[in-house]
């Protein structure tokens, strides 16, 4: 289905932000920052800002908050059942998903949030206004409100108990009025005040200014030519002429140009230093202390600030979950405690709310390898059946999933009716683990073999060359989809940002060109946009970790899925081969997007379009490639990376073949649909349609047979 036009949603912003203007004269507060002089800072003690904008470890603290929770996905849930308590997550184009989803027309989702955050995490409190297109609509767009210029208002409000409005101070000064109703305010605990939250900041104000203390001393100190403070001692009187020559040498001398660091001193005179040096203080451990005091407070670990003084990769990964954990989650509870509260109650059609979904966020994921080795134990050691296994993994559950094993020989001891359909469990050999029991009936399409109870699929497996059973061949493309799904929103943040970056450089040529006199087909044109081997680079250098970190990651998941014990990596050279490719293939991405914006911007040229039409072509530009090409690059990158780490799992785990799943809904394609359950031997490749290739998500096919496509394959033993 095509995207709404874009250009059109950006008009359908600029004309409520307007209309809200019209009603209330809010200009100044839509003004974008930075236009000159449009906030003022007469409201509230500007210290926290100060704090943020020259001491790096509040701002390193409060920018690994903001854009951390900035990268949580939002969800909009509408209740279906209030006896149940039961929600369902809203599918609306419009009302309060619409207007998560497009804030404003400069704002992004990502932006608004890192900024509201922001601004909770420095001052204690984050302030968004409301845009409505009249008094009794609910709101269209949303503008954040920096913190430094809002009055909290005392009283009984429209909607609040205990704050009446907020009054802002605009830019000449003015103060303007707006109902609680009309303001989106976040706030954190604070002791003292029902109306404001505590800054972090405040709890911090006396290391803050020891630590700029000590880099203003320090700054002096290298300012001086690295000499330290002291006195000249005599036991006489100087004449006239000797002091004067004595200021003249030691001018020269703390001179930090000057190339002659010695001083000679005459008539008896005596050096005698003074004070504290940096090296002292260094000795103190000042600057460390104090920086571990503001990462305490702010619930930062020192690893994601810039800190890896005492930093692996295993504790690293653990401060990354601790900081989701104990920090992170915090303040989406407090975001979204807000939205419900203050926002969704606007909106007809509900009730509303908004979560934030974390099943993506890395961090928060066990370690696969720890869940493995937990799942397989608990059903060992008699902790957990088999479906209760099978559930938590999202897995339907079958007839002999009840049993309860045998902690040592995996051996069914008891079991409800249907327990005599529990294939054979098999002994192991000393050294080899325990068989894990089959994990679903076979399809009615099987024969009659592979209908029959049997061991464990991986152990059934290797006795001959054989496919692996329906149930398996699921588990294995659901856990590579759920792989492939993790690395979607990276790149298509990825690549949003790319677009947006374009964007910034061709309204900057435009504008500095002065592009009146350009006409349509003029190759002027083409050297007023952005150079596409360059752009090609940078959206390769963006994605390049993140396809070397699927590969490795999703390699391990194929075989754990399969409870394959054997370590994996992806090969060098093989990784290399394939970041080659992708690296010629992001160049033909960033041809086609010069392609566009050259065909657009030569289109309104020739319809002798002024500054204003051109740039709002430029940003459709930029909005069409974040919200549609993002989204199809990722899910195609994503897709041939965690492909080419699959191939060579189950190559590395010595399969024989490959046998290609292809998803079977109305999505898959018909060529791939004819494909499922095609096998091929090792050395041998797939036919689709008459193109042979390694299996799905191989770079070598065209483009039309690998874009979103989510086939993968199983391993033939």
């Amino acid at each position: 289905m095509r995207l709404p036009n874009p250009l059109a949603r950006y008009r359908e912003a600029r004309a409520a932000q307007r209309l809200k203007a019209a009603i209330r004269d809010p200009l100044s507060l839509v003004m974008p920052v930075g236009m000159g002089g449009v906030y003022s800072s007469t409201v509230t003690d500007d210290t926290y800002l100060d704090a943020y904008e020259v001491n790096p470890w509040v701002y390193a603290c409060v920018h690994a908050i903001a854009t951390a929770v900035a990268s949580a996905p939002i969800v909009v849930e509408r209740q279906v059942n209030a006896a149940q308590d039961e929600w369902e997550e809203a599918t609306e184009a419009g009302g309060l998903k619409g207007l998560l989803e497009h804030i404003n027309a400069d704002d992004s989702t990502y932006m608004f949030l890192e900024g509201l955050t922001a601004g909770v995490a420095l001052h204690g409190n984050g302030y968004a206004l409301l845009l409505r297109p009249s008094d009794s609509a609910p709101p269209a767009a949303m503008q954040i409100i920096p913190s430094n210029v809002v009055e909290v208002m005392p009283g009984k409000g429209k909607r609040s108990s205990v704050i009446k409005g907020y009054k802002i101070t605009l830019g000449t000064g003015r103060k303007q009025y707006v109902d609680d109703t009309d303001m989106l305010h976040v706030k954190l605990y604070s002791p003292k005040d029902q109306l404001l939250g505590q800054p972090p900041t405040k709890a911090l104000e006396t290391s803050i200014n020891a630590f700029n203390a000590v880099a203003a001393f320090s700054y002096q100190f290298m300012k001086r030519g690295g000499l330290p403070a002291g006195l000249f001692e005599s036991e006489t009187r100087l004449t006239e002429e000797q002091q004067r020559q004595l200021k003249a040498q030691h001018q020269q001398w703390r001179s930090p140009t000057s190339g002659d660091s010695s001083l000679v001193l005459e008539g008896g005179l005596k050096w005698t230093p003074v004070g504290i040096s940096p090296d002292q203080v260094l000795a103190l451990q000042y600057p460390a202390r104090l920086r571990e005091e503001i990462c305490a407070c702010y619930g930062v670990p020192p690893a994601l600030v810039g800190v890896y003084e005492d930093a692996d990769y295993a504790n690293a990964r653990a401060q990354r979950k601790l900081f989701w954990e104990e920090t992170v989650s915090d303040y989406l509870l407090l975001l979204a405690g807000a939205i419900n509260e203050q926002l969704a109650w606007q909106f007809q059609g509900g009730p509303w709310r908004v979560r934030f979904d974390l099943s993506g966020i890395e961090a928060l994921q066990e370690d696969k390898e720890l869940a493995a080795t937990r799942r397989r134990e608990d059903v060992r050691a008699g902790l957990r059946t088999i479906n209760e296994v099978r559930k938590e993994e999202g897995l339907e559950p079958v007839p002999w999933g009840d049993v309860w094993w045998g902690p040592l020989s995996t051996i069914p001891l008891a079991g409800p009716e249907g327990a005599e359909n529990v294939p054979q469990a098999v002994t192991p050999a000393p050294a080899e683990p325990e068989p894990k029991p089959e994990e679903d009936a076979p399809a009615e399409e099987e024969d009659e073999e592979e209908a029959a109870p049997k061991a464990s699929p991986i152990l059934s497996i290797k006795a001959a060359p054989k496919r692996l059973s329906p149930a398996v061949r699921r588990r294995v493309s659901l856990a590579f989809n759920r792989q492939r799904a993790a690395y979607i929103p990276p790149i298509r943040e990825g690549v949003g940002g790319w677009y947006d970056d374009l964007a910034k450089e061709v309204l900057a040529n435009l504008r500095a060109a002065n592009p009146a006199p350009v006409r349509a087909k003029d190759p002027q044109l083409a050297t007023l946009l952005f150079n596409v081997v360059d752009a090609g680079n940078a959206l390769f250098a963006m994605l390049k970790p993140i396809i070397s970190d699927e590969a490795d990651e999703t390699g391990r998941a194929m075989l754990e899925t399969l409870a394959i014990d054997i370590p994996f990596n992806m090969p060098s050279a093989r990784l290399e081969e394939l970041l080659a490719k992708r690296d010629f293939a992001m160049r033909t991405v960033a041809q086609d997007a010069h392609d566009r914006v050259y065909a657009s911007l030569a289109e309104g040229l020739a319809n002798s379009e002024n500054m204003q039409q051109l740039t709002e072509r430029v940003l459709e530009f930029a909005i069409e490639g974040k919200e549609q090409y993002a989204e199809t690059v990722a899910r195609t990158e994503a897709g041939i990376a965690a492909n080419e780490a699959s191939r060579e799992a189950y190559w590395q785990a010595d399969a024989v073949g490959l046998e290609w799943v292809a998803v079977g809904d109305d999505k898959t394609r018909d060529s791939h649909a004819a494909m499922n359950g095609t096998t091929v031997v090792r050395g041998e490749m797939f036919d689709l349609d008459g193109t042979p290739c390694t299996g799905p998500g191989d770079p070598d096919l065209p483009a039309e047979e690998i874009c979103n496509c989510r086939c993968t394959v199983c391993p033939v033993f």
